[in-house]
């Protein structure tokens, strides 16, 4: 009797450690599962990634590569300007001019235009080669003031655009209208350009009166 009981007793002791021998072992396979992808996971800079750190130079924060940058107000290369009446060359055989200031009143008629004080003056550009010479992307803008202030280039009065080319020997006008307050303009910045890849074109000095 005292045999049987003691077999039964054994039995039950073993079938209870096997039991919490389990559930150790169950223990430990959850835990593995729960800490260890926490653990291998890479940690965040505090910084942000290569990506946050590309757009937070695009919203203004320092590029450690001065070309990258945009130009800004203020830094338009003005030593190879030409005084404004003068004769400035373009490309081999190349010439532009600046003339016929006048002071108008522009009226807004565009999406973006402000109707207010403006200046209208007239570029000639002269082709003495043989070849006809393209303007299609040829680009005029306006800067007044210290700061170089860029001007709005409006649509009138008495607009005329330059033709998308200049016949070989023969010359071309446009006649431009930009608004410039009439308190700003003792300098003003008239730039061409002219193709891509060639030089910016600059003519410099007040509105003549």
């Amino acid at each position: 009797m005292t045999t049987g009981d003691d077999g039964s007793v054994r039995t039950r002791s073993r079938a209870v450690w096997i039991g919490v021998a389990l559930i150790a072992v169950v223990a430990v396979v959850i835990a593995l599962i729960v800490f260890l992808p926490r653990a291998t996971a890479p940690v965040a800079s505090p910084t942000g990634s290569a990506t946050n750190g590309t757009a937070s130079a695009t919203d203004g924060s320092a590029s450690s590569d001065p070309s990258s940058s945009p130009v800004a107000t203020g830094t338009i290369p003005t030593e190879s300007a030409v005084p404004i009446g003068s004769v400035a060359p373009v490309a081999p055989g190349v010439t532009a001019a600046v003339a016929g200031f006048e002071a108008v009143e522009s009226e807004a008629k565009m999406p973006g235009e402000v109707a207010g004080p403006s200046i209208r003056f007239t570029i000639t550009i002269t082709n003495s080669t043989d070849a006809p010479v393209s303007l299609a992307s040829a680009l005029v803008n306006v800067y007044y003031g210290p700061s170089q202030t860029p001007s709005q280039d409006m649509s009138n009065p008495g607009v005329k655009e330059l033709p998308a080319e200049i016949p070989a020997g023969a010359s071309v006008d446009g006649v431009l209208v930009f608004d410039v307050p009439e308190a700003d303009r003792e300098l003003l910045l008239i730039t061409l350009d002219y193709q891509p890849g060639e030089p910016v074109v600059a003519f410099q000095g007040a509105f003549p009166a």
